[in-house]
């Protein structure tokens, strides 16, 4: 007898919406002041943010999960510096956005964990990762990443990216995640605030990437390993050390099913 279709589940990434929602529905209020910009229309954006969801729901279909960040942020205790150079902060109006999304729809958060780690955590989980998480009613089910961040590409698994596969859904295997995982280990995010290795750069990276495929292609050489070594070489090349090149790569890894200790509150850190 077939197994039943498990339903679909769209894990989605709010947080890059309500950025956008939120600009594009902000009112200018500064009136030539320097010192007063924009203020939100609260009530613009709850309607465009609805009719966002909602249409991504009618093209996907399945089950709407609003993925958030919890108030703390492991990486800041690695590192700082991580997403410091965000120096606006939030838009006017993210705060009482999110309270109203938490008090109209379905979602899960967790102390310490950015949105991308809760996302990384549900598409790879098991059914105990949905009970800590409070969701355990939407168990079983076949999740899938509803976002635009080029980091869900380190998450094996299907996603809906819409920036680049327009109402489509990718999947995308095992193997090609920890590549992405790799390849941001080494070209860095200006964005977030960790620069990767130095020199290397996309070009660099990609080619580094390519050459480890080659090497587990013609020697049965394992990928990863292959990689880190590279990645320790080039580290070591520009005068950094092994421990500079694992900070990198635990600061472009997006948490997967068992990273993440619920009892302790503790992230099982990546180690090559």
């Amino acid at each position: 007898m077939p197994k039943p279709k498990l339903k679909r589940l769209l894990l989605i990434d709010i947080e890059i919406l309500l950025y956008q929602y939120l600009h594009a529905t902000s009112i200018d209020v500064s009136f030539g002041s320097p010192d007063v910009d924009k203020e939100a229309d609260l009530a613009a954006c709850q309607d465009q943010l609805g009719r966002g969801l909602e249409a991504i729901r009618e093209r996907l279909g399945g089950q709407m999960l609003i993925c958030m960040s919890g108030p703390d942020n492991w990486r800041k205790t690695l590192c700082p510096t991580y997403k410091a150079n965000r120096a606006k902060g939030k838009p006017p109006g993210f705060f009482k956005m999110k309270r109203w999304i938490l008090e109209n729809y379905n979602w899960a958060m967790e102390d310490k964990l950015e949105a991308d780690d809760v996302m990384g955590i549900l598409s790879t989980g098991t059914e105990e990762d949905y009970e800590y998480l409070g969701v355990e009613e939407i168990w079983p089910c076949q999740p899938v990443i509803v976002s635009t961040d080029k980091d869900m590409r380190t998450i094996p698994g299907f996603l809906a990216d819409f920036k680049t596969k327009r109402e489509k859904i990718e999947y995308i295997p095992h193997f090609m995640a920890d590549w992405n995982h790799m390849f941001q280990t080494l070209k860095g995010d200006s964005t977030d605030g960790y620069p990767g290795c130095p020199r290397v750069g996309a070009v660099g990276a990609t080619e580094i990437l390519k050459a480890a495929e080659h090497a587990q292609e013609t020697y049965s050489r394992n990928f990863l390993e292959v990689v880190w070594e590279s990645i320790l070489w080039n580290f070591e090349n520009v005068g950094l050390r092994g421990s500079d090149a694992i900070l990198q790569a635990r600061l472009a890894r997006i948490l997967r099913s068992g990273e993440f200790d619920f009892d302790k509150g503790e992230v099982q850190l990546w180690t090559p």
